[in-house]
């Protein structure tokens, strides 16, 4: 649990950081991801000389349009958080925790408000942990507790507090139990 608690305060100081010093902007090679239309500002937070942030822009008029953004959130070299925008407000956000260069965490969201996230809490590439937002607040989250890629814990929200909680005791998928 302590890579998550480690990732989630380097994220933190990433996003205080953003006032890093702005080492190029420059042409990004061309990837499936970017065109030779693109924009790319790169950041160097811990002042070592290496790049450890980018910031993808696409050129629409007179305005830079924000596409990506990238981090590297313990300055080893590799991409340990991605943010997706469309029209300039994220859509997609993947954090890895333990940085194995695999998403751990996947934040979807529609009008810049995330309305879900999966979690694969076990570090096998298996997603664990569902959690739905409506508004902002959570109001569902489901488990698979057992790692057979079936939910069988489910929590229900209202107004940020837990309301009733059920489990699947029988591995059918289907509550069993309500608390």
């Amino acid at each position: 649990m302590y890579p998550l608690y480690i990732a989630i305060l380097l994220f933190c100081l990433t996003v205080a950081c953003q006032s890093a010093r702005v080492i190029e902007v420059r042409q990004p090679s061309v990837t499936p991801e970017t065109s030779q239309d693109d924009l790319v500002e790169t950041f160097d937070r811990n002042n070592d000389k290496r790049d450890d942030g980018w910031i993808y822009y696409k050129q629409e008029g007179k305005q830079r349009v924000v596409i990506k953004r990238l981090t590297d959130l313990n300055f080893d070299g590799k991409i340990d958080v991605s943010q997706f925008y469309e029209d300039s407000m994220i859509v997609v956000e993947e954090i890895d925790l333990d940085f194995d260069s695999k998403p751990d965490i996947r934040n979807y969201y529609k009008e810049g408000e995330r309305t879900k996230s999966e979690l694969d809490l076990g570090f096998d590439g298996q997603t664990d942990v569902w959690r739905y937002y409506e508004d902002g607040m959570l109001v569902r989250k489901e488990r698979d507790t057992n790692n057979d890629g079936i939910v069988d814990e489910w929590e229900y929200y209202q107004e940020g507090k837990l309301q009733r909680a059920g489990k699947d005791i029988n591995g059918d998928g289907v509550v069993d139990t309500w608390q």
